[in-house]
Formats: structure tokens, C-alpha cells, sequence
């Protein structure tokens, strides 16, 4: 009996473990050979290498050549902002405003701005049209606020500007100085040939190298200092490479404090940069600076270099079912058709949107199965590399708002209506309908301008004042109109960041607006003269009358729609 017994537990404990071996091999790296992996990386990104574990492969003759990369800057403040955070310095949700009350305005009728926000680039800004080298020193100028904070993610260098001065009032020094001490110097680069001498420390950027990412990718794989030490709390290294600090949608883009959490087929990893992407999983980090500087023509290559080698080498596992589920629970949406404007770069000046509605737009066709056709507008966009696809591409439904293509396309629509948003394949877009259509509303523009002028027939009319006073506004509004446009159009960038005198801008967008004002109030006026009179009651005039003042109110309700279009009626103040 007691033999059988000992058979039994010697069984059990071979079973336990077999069971465990597949744990332990989880909690180790997946070993890559720098034979298999390098030539797949550098055919795709010549400088590019990777991190295994500890272990850096292909990091080559220029290890310590600087750089200045704006994603790789923001992972740094990243970084020593959630060290603030374990030390007690700093709170994730706490605004912003009280914290920086000079640059940031505490309104309790909007959303509180807070860290949370900036560290996952979702606070709203305007992208500049001039590029910063670090926090100006006049930020106020930049902070101009597009969209309400939490809603999406999109590149955002002001956010960034932002953040590094948080941490610079938090620490009472510059952000430089905070990164040797809190970065550089725990991972055991705190020396003149680390990019932070005195040289870099007078400069508003961190110079960083392909060496000090190696690195960085080392510091997310295992979150230790050079003594062995964790760099991190446990909760703060879970929202750097895992915590979900924002969701678009269960099945859509989540962020973490470190960049875009990314899964597919059994994987999942932390996209930083598309040349700066780590599986902390399997312990591995691929990096390009070339395409971190800005290389989007090897980006897609370096990209599709990366999954292949994932495909390959890294096991799928067993994902959560718990997203699928939550997806399917949202409510089917009733309409998601209509035109849509890219807007992962959304900008204060009139130039930079119209130009951007006018060659970057996608329009979305909802078909009788329940399909979507995409059109796409030309340039081809980055997110389907070098062979985008011509023409359209077909979606099929996977959840509500969630939509694939046969060739592997996500297309993900905001839950929340009222937002009108969606990314494809990473790309955000906004939903812009019938107004979206700039090509076509600015070739009306002449065409407005013209017969709303023509209203100048009429200053010496003989009906009376009511007729003579609908031509004063409607050269006075069209002028004041055409003067706030051309102002928005030719001197915004000059007068805002080289002038640094928004008060002109709020000149100029009141006199536009209130050109609007006099310019409603012309159908107004040609309704009044039908109904009650005085019109002309002989000649060419009494059969021209009627169309004219039709004309007049079209074109004054077109200017009207147009200027909604391009976001300019009823802002007022720069800010």
C-alpha cells in the first residue's frame, strides 16, 4: 500500500513539474541569436541593433554619437517623473494647474489637466508650426488647447515642453540636472562622456545616445539600477510597461506611461517609437535611431522587420479574453459613415488645417452586409508603409466600433460619439462630414466674397435706409472677414511666436467674428424687405430684387459654414 502510495506522489510530483516548466521558461528571456536577428533589423534600418535581456547586439562604432529625439526625451522624463511619484514628490492625477497655476488655468467647468495626461500625450495641445528646442521660455503661447484632456493620444511635443517643466518646479532644478541625477546616475552614466556635461546641461535638450538607449531598453526589460536594485516601484514599472493609463477602446489603442501598448496574435509589447520597440515578456527591445529621429521612410520596414522576427521567435500565449468581451458588450453604433480628417497633429493655424483636410482624409461607406469601404485620399499614409494600398479597402466587423481588413488593418472607432474619432492601424483621424470637403468650400470662397460685395449696388438706394444699411454691413463684414482670414492665414505663426503678442490675434478673430455677426444678419434683412418691404416695384430691379437678396443670404450663410469649417467662428482669444 504504501508502495502504491509512493508511486502516486512521485507521479503527482513529475506532473506539478511538468507544469511549472513552461512558468520558468516564461520568466526567462527568449534567446535570440544575433545571427537570425541582425541581418532581418539592418537590412530594414543599417543602423539599427537590439537588446536581449542584458545582452546588446549590432550597437556599432557610433554607441556614443548624440542625438536629440524628442520620444526618447519624453521616455527619460517618463522615467524620472514615476521615480517622483515613488518618492512621494509628485501624484498622478493631481492638476496640473496646481503645480504651474501661471501656465495653466484651473477652470472647474473642464477637465482637470494632470500628469496622467501628459505622460500619455493625451492633454490636447496644439502641435506648433515652429519647432522647440526644449521648454521655450515663454511657453504660454504654446499651450493652446484643441481638445478636452483624456480623449485621444496623439504626438504631443507642447504636452512634453509641459512635463519637463513639471518636473523642473517639482525638483526645484532643471530638467537636465533631474535626469543625470535621477536617470543617468542610477544606471551608472553620470560622467562627462554620458551626454549630460556641462555643455548639454546649458542646452533645453537631453542629448542622448544610441549607448544610453541600450541602456534604457536594459532599464524596461528588468527595471534595475546598476547596483541590482529595482529603478521602480512595483506599481510605477506596471504602469511603465503595462498599466493602461488611458484606453481609446477595449479592442483599440491603450497607452502606458512609456508609449502605445500593442497586441497581436498571441504577443504584445510596448511600441515608444516605431524605432524604439520593446517585448518585455520575452526580454527583448529592438531600436533604430535613424527611424527615431524622424526615418518614417524605413519606419513601416524596420517595423515589419521586428514582427517577423517576433513570428518566429516569440511563442504565443494565452491572452486574456476579458478586452474581446467588453468590446462585444459596447452598444452597436448606429452610424459611423461620413468624411474624416487626420488629426494626430492638430494645429492652431489656419494654413497648416486646411492644408492637412485637403490632402489627408479617409471617407467611410457603411455597405448592406455590414462591411465598411474605406477610401483614402492621397498621399498614401505611413501606417501601410511603402505599398499602401490604392483606392479602398474593405472592414469587417469584429465588435462594435471594431473593424479588420483581410490584410490585417485595424480600423477602431471611438465609443464616445460626441468625439467623432477613430484610428487606423495607429493613425488617429476626426470626423469632419460634409464641412470636411476643403477643396470644394475654398473654391466657393471667391465666388462668396464677390457676391456679398456686389451688395455695394445698393449703397445709394432710393428705398430707404434699411436697404442701404444691409450693403454697409455687408462690405464691412466681408472686409472684416477677409482681413481675420487673411491674418489667420499669413501672420499667425510671426505674430504668435515671433511677436509673442496674442492680443493681436484676439484683435483680429474678434473683428472676424464680429464680420460674421454683420454678415448674418444680411438673410435677415432679405427676408424683412420680402415680407414687409420696401422693394422695387418697376423696372430690371423690380425682377432682380428677389434673386439678388437670395444670392446675398447664400453666400452670407456659405462664408458662414465655411468659417465654421476651418474652426474660426466663434473663437475669439488666442489662447
Amino acid at each position: 500500500m504504501r508502495g502504491l502510495q509512493s508511486v502516486l506522489m512521485l507521479r503527482t510530483l513529475i506532473i506539478v513539474i511538468l507544469c511549472l516548466l513552461p512558468t520558468a521558461a516564461w520568466a526567462q528571456s527568449v534567446v535570440l541569436r544575433a545571427s537570425d536577428v541582425l541581418p532581418l533589423l539592418t537590412e530594414a534600418a543599417p543602423d539599427a541593433f537590439y537588446v536581449n535581456g542584458t545582452a546588446v547586439h549590432g550597437l556599432g562604432v557610433e554607441a556614443e554619437t548624440p542625438f536629440v529625439s524628442h520620444d526618447a526625451q519624453r521616455l527619460a522624463v517618463s522615467l524620472v517623473a514615476l521615480r517622483l511619484i515613488d518618492q512621494g514628490k509628485l501624484s498622478l492625477d493631481t492638476p496640473v494647474a496646481q503645480i504651474l497655476p501661471e501656465l495653466i488655468e484651473k477652470n472647474p467647468f473642464r477637465v482637470a489637466l494632470t500628469l496622467r495626461h501628459l505622460l500619455t500625450e493625451t492633454g490636447g495641445f496644439a502641435v506648433p508650426p515652429v519647432a522647440t528646442d526644449g521648454p521655450p521660455e515663454n511657453l504660454t503661447p504654446f499651450l493652446i488647447e484643441l481638445r478636452t484632456p483624456g480623449q485621444v493620444s496623439a504626438p504631443d511635443p507642447t504636452g512634453l515642453d509641459l512635463l519637463e517643466l513639471l518636473v523642473a518646479r517639482t525638483t526645484s532644478q532643471s530638467v537636465q540636472e533631474t535626469i543625470a541625477l535621477e536617470l543617468f546616475k542610477p544606471l551608472g552614466l553620470h560622467d562627462k562622456n554620458s551626454a549630460t556635461d556641462s555643455a548639454t546641461l546649458a542646452s533645453k535638450t537631453v542629448t542622448l545616445s544610441p549607448k544610453i538607449l541600450a541602456h534604457l531598453a536594459i532599464l524596461l526589460l528588468r527595471n534595475e539600477q546598476s547596483d541590482g536594485t529595482p529603478y521602480l516601484s512595483d506599481l510605477s514599472y506596471e504602469m511603465l510597461m503595462e498599466g493602461v493609463l488611458w484606453l481609446f477602446h477595449p479592442l483599440g489603442p491603450e497607452r502606458s506611461a512609456a508609449g502605445y501598448l500593442q497586441r497581436r496574435a498571441g504577443r504584445s509589447w510596448v511600441e515608444i517609437n516605431p524605432g524604439f520597440v520593446v517585448f518585455p515578456r520575452e526580454g527583448a527591445a529592438f531600436i533604430s535611431p535613424r527611424v527615431m529621429v524622424g526615418g518614417s521612410d524605413i519606419a513601416a520596414r524596420f517595423k515589419q522587420a521586428i514582427w517577423r522576427i517576433a513570428e518566429e521567435n516569440f511563442p504565443p500565449h494565452s491572452g486574456s479574453t476579458t478586452r474581446l468581451e467588453a468590446a462585444r458588450a459596447l452598444a452597436p453604433p448606429a452610424d459611423l459613415g461620413g468624411r474624416y480628417t487626420r488629426a494626430d497633429r492638430p494645429s492652431a493655424w489656419l494654413r497648416a488645417r486646411v492644408d492637412n483636410m485637403a490632402e489627408n482624409w479617409i471617407r467611410v461607406n457603411e455597405m448592406a452586409d455590414g462591411n465598411l469601404r474605406v477610401t483614402m485620399s492621397s498621399p498614401a499614409h505611413e501606417a501601410f508603409g511603402d505599398a499602401p494600398p490604392q483606392g479602398t479597402l474593405t472592414f469587417q466587423p469584429k465588435a462594435p466600433y471594431h473593424y479588420t481588413s483581410d490584410s490585417g488593418e485595424r480600423l477602431t472607432f471611438s465609443p464616445v460619439r460626441a468625439g467623432g474619432y477613430l484610428y487606423l492601424d495607429g493613425v488617429l483621424y476626426r470626423y469632419t462630414g460634409l464641412l470636411g470637403n476643403i477643396p470644394f468650400l475654398l473654391s466657393l470662397l471667391p465666388w462668396v466674397f464677390a457676391a456679398l460685395t456686389s451688395a455695394a449696388l445698393h449703397l445709394q438706394s432710393n428705398l430707404g435706409k434699411p436697404w442701404r444699411r444691409m450693403a454697409l454691413f455687408s462690405l464691412i463684414g466681408s472686409a472684416l472677414i477677409g482681413g481675420g482670414l487673411y491674418a489667420e492665414w499669413a501672420l499667425w505663426p510671426t505674430v504668435m511666436y515671433e511677436w509673442d503678442s496674442p492680443a493681436l490675434i484676439t484683435l483680429w478673430r474678434s473683428g472676424l467674428n464680429i464680420g460674421l455677426m454683420l454678415v448674418l444678419s444680411l438673410p435677415l434683412f432679405a427676408l424683412s424687405f420680402v415680407r414687409r418691404g420696401p422693394m422695387p416695384e418697376k423696372g430690371w430691379a423690380l425682377i432682380l430684387a428677389g434673386p439678388h437678396l437670395a444670392l446675398i443670404s447664400i453666400a452670407a450663410m456659405t462664408l458662414f459654414l465655411i468659417t465654421v469649417a476651418v474652426g474660426l467662428a466663434g473663437t475669439f482669444t488666442a489662447l
